[in-house]
């Protein structure tokens, strides 16, 4: 995959060089989701512009986002209409900001002895480093740098660091949507599928030079590929399901019960090895689980009080807390058919992401003291592609669901994929750790919407965060760290 898909970004490169934007968007589309459009249908094909162009409405715009070289962007906007290439490379902006924030936090100085470094330059070890342009001064590792430090900002609280984010985000929409403002001015929605690391960026919270968030003007929602996207629309669900099943509450062992004994790499790849034989032959993984340090957590209050809020919003909600909310429950309730016959499914509880093993990434169910027969007591990514769902939407209020290993020309590997694998046609999904009090008022807003306010489930998302945002819960959950880091993936 890695091969095809360094052939794939050249080709990337050279069609947008070329202005080829048909040639273009197939190869984007080749280029991601590989594995997750062959789960979700064997015979589908790569897609056209023409395929993507029948699935949009008219107030729709799709952008489909690839890199170039470090800080170099090539996107695909197509709306029912038209389609064009969208490119930019703002170097100049790069370099400043590398010398004025990047180079300050690896304590690499800007200016030795009186001279200060030119835009093609800088400063090692006390050399002056020459590039043959300033293009070469900016490199992947100062891009992926911005990413985190952009990450880092959006996760703080801390109101002192307020202008400091927004400087950041305003550098992202100067980026990736002040070159297409014209292509996509008059639209409703933006439909957004990227790669690599934009996966982990909020497209909504990103700020515009009049310091409006694009959220304020947009509805965003986010698509694996066009391939999985045309294989979701084929999906139609029976009217008559139940409205809600919402699991909270759960209750766990002792966190202090949680010890990693792994001591190095080779203690990773010896236990990724181990979990891929495993998964292979269904049996339990408690043992690996373990050595990782994955025992016991502190109980969440606010799990609780989220799910039986929302059983206020919606009275017919079935709603599994404490000890009903073990992971034998709900395989037995997949198992029986009865998970199918929901319309959203939402589970509040400890969640996690493993980059090295994505297997490994889930949700914690409730621990009992004796153990829950032959499970381990965590949902883990390859358990949820196996449940039997048919929900408009699947929700992991948790902590960083939405992340994941990344894979070249596949995109993010983790529970969005499972999730759409086993049958929901949308996910809810965390970029970062969230907030316990800010989650379960935005949660509920989202539901308010699409059980009293009778919403699609894009704009229930969307209008819920523009509600945190404008200030209706408090000005204390109007900051993007409480509604950005949900994001709307699927159909």
């Amino acid at each position: 995959m890695n091969e095809h898909s360094s052939a794939y970004g050249g080709l990337i490169m050279s069609y947008q060089k070329l202005n080829d934007v048909a040639s273009l968007f197939k190869i984007q589309d080749l280029n991601r989701s590989r594995l997750l459009r062959q789960k979700l249908n064997k015979n589908a094909k790569a897609q056209t512009i023409s395929n993507a162009q029948k699935l949009l409405k008219s107030g729709e715009v799709l952008l489909y986002y690839s890199p170039g070289g470090p800080g170099e962007m090539i996107v695909s906007v197509i709306t029912k209409n038209s389609a064009s290439i969208g490119y930019n490379f703002p170097i100049d902006s790069w370099i400043a900001i590398k010398k004025q924030f990047i180079n300050r936090i690896n304590k690499k100085p800007n200016s030795i002895n009186g001279y200060v470094a030119k835009m093609n330059e800088e400063i090692i070890d006390g050399h002056i480093i020459s590039y043959n342009s300033k293009e070469q001064a900016f490199n992947a590792k100062d891009y992926e740098q911005f990413v985190s430090l952009t990450r880092e900002l959006l996760q703080s609280s801390d109101a002192s660091l307020a202008n400091l984010q927004k400087d950041f985000l305003k550098q992202w929409y100067r980026f990736l949507i002040s070159p297409i403002e014209s292509k996509i001015q008059g639209k409703k929605t933006l439909i957004i599928s990227g790669e690599a690391s934009l996966n982990f960026l909020p497209f909504e919270a990103f700020v515009s030079p009049d310091n409006k968030y694009l959220i304020e003007t947009y509805n965003i929602k986010y698509v694996p590929s066009v391939s999985v996207w045309a294989s979701l629309q084929n999906r139609i669900y029976s009217d008559d399901r139940k409205e809600l099943l919402a699991m909270g509450g759960a209750t766990y062992q002792d966190p202090k019960s949680s010890s990693s004994s792994v001591r190095g790499i080779n203690d990773i790849y010896d236990i990724q090895s181990q979990v891929t034989q495993k998964i292979a032959s269904s049996s339990n993984i408690s043992t690996e689980l373990k050595a990782l340090g994955f025992g016991g957590a502190n109980y969440l209050p606010g799990t609780l009080q989220e799910v039986q809020n929302l059983q206020k919003i919606i009275p017919t909600a079935t709603v599994l807390i404490d000890q009903d909310m073990k992971e034998s429950d709900i395989k037995r309730l997949s198992a029986s058919g009865e998970l199918s016959n929901y319309k959203y499914i939402h589970i509040a509880s400890h969640g996690f992401a493993l980059y090295n093993i994505p297997e490994l990434s889930g949700v914690m169910m409730t621990q009992p003291n004796g153990g829950d027969g032959n499970e381990d007591m965590f949902l883990l990514t390859h358990e949820i592609a196996k449940l039997n769902l048919n929900a408009d939407l699947m929700v992991l209020s948790a902590c960083e669901t939405a992340l994941g290993k990344i894979y070249r020309g596949e995109g993010v590997n983790g529970l969005n994929s499972a999730i759409l694998t086993a049958g929901a046609n949308n996910t809810l999904l965390s970029l970062w750790p969230v907030n316990d009090a800010g989650t379960m008022i935005f949660m509920s807003l989202v539901y308010d919407n699409l059980y009293n306010q009778n919403q699609e489930v894009d704009e229930a998302v969307n209008n819920a965060k523009r509600r945190l945002l404008n200030g209706d819960a408090g000005e204390n959950f109007a900051a993007p760290y409480i509604w950005a880091p949900f994001v709307l993936n699927g159909k």
